[in-house]
């Protein structure tokens, strides 16, 4: 066998990710296989199967495209507005789009997780303020885009509302 650390001896991807990362990644990986087979054994059996042979593979293929498209547009609203908040801060870090996408992920995940609404939007604080982004340009690029967001439900819901009969009951 050759001699030297294991890293230097590690093919394509290996190498470049380190031993570490990609012990980790196994670890995480077979965490969750258990978990979901936790979950499918723990299931009364009298659960139907059959059903998720209804899925249709492309059908799923779109959401899935649909959910990371919808997770992309957040990261890239959250990053322009924190680029406007923080234009005028001197040695500021670089605000990377793919550093976003990984924190609004992140987030959407953690407000899954935990019972307080605003759990994802304290890691994304956390985030932005972990890469060199003032506690206070991180603040408000999160209550402002949060602003955009609830802003964009209201353009959405108003005339989804209007079309749906919502509003016949009014006088007007």
């Amino acid at each position: 066998t050759p001699a030297g650390p294991i890293e230097t001896r590690m093919p394509g991807l290996l190498q470049r990710l380190g031993l570490k990362t990609v012990l980790i990644l196994l670890i995480k990986l077979c965490l969750s296989a258990a978990f979901f087979y936790w979950i499918w054994t723990a299931l009364p059996d009298g659960t139907n199967w059959m059903e998720l042979d209804l899925v249709q593979p492309v059908l799923l293929a779109v959401c899935i495209v649909a959910v990371l498209l919808q997770v992309a547009l957040l990261a890239f609203r959250w990053l322009i507005t924190t680029r406007h908040i923080a234009s005028g801060i001197d040695d500021l870090p670089a605000l990377r789009f793919l550093r976003f996408f990984h924190l609004t992920w992140l987030s959407l995940a953690i407000s899954q997780v935990l019972p307080a609404l605003v759990g994802g939007d304290g890691f994304r604080i956390a985030g932005l303020r972990y890469d060199g982004v003032p506690l206070g340009t991180s603040t408000k690029s999160v209550i402002i885009d949060r602003i955009f967001g609830l802003a964009g439900l209201v353009v959405l819901i108003i005339p989804g509302a209007a079309m749906s009969g919502f509003f016949a009951f009014l006088p007007f």
